[in-house]
């Protein structure tokens, strides 16, 4: 749960460029194993996070530049190898 708690903090962050969709929407369209697979590699990263609760951790996140810049380059990593979603970076 706190996972989709980054993701959702994530929302605001990025878009995908090329469809002009919310990360939300593109993430509520992700198949189970999908979801899945994007789960863990964010666990990968908040692995030492864990018995936070979705509050805290949304807090820790948003006050760490390097987590958020962390889960921002896997999700653009993810939607561009898995989903095949480029991404255009912002100049």
């Amino acid at each position: 749960m706190a996972v989709g708690g980054i993701i959702g903090t994530l929302v605001g962050v990025w878009m995908v460029m090329d469809k002009r969709q919310p990360v939300s929407q593109v993430l509520k369209g992700l198949s189970g194993a999908k979801q899945q697979k994007l789960f863990n590699k964010v666990k990968a990263i908040i692995w030492n996070l864990d018995s936070m609760n979705e509050e805290q951790l949304t807090e820790c996140v948003m006050s760490s530049e390097t987590l958020q810049q962390q889960l921002v380059e896997l999700l653009e990593d993810f939607f561009e190898k898995e989903l095949k979603i480029p991404h255009e970076k912002q100049r």
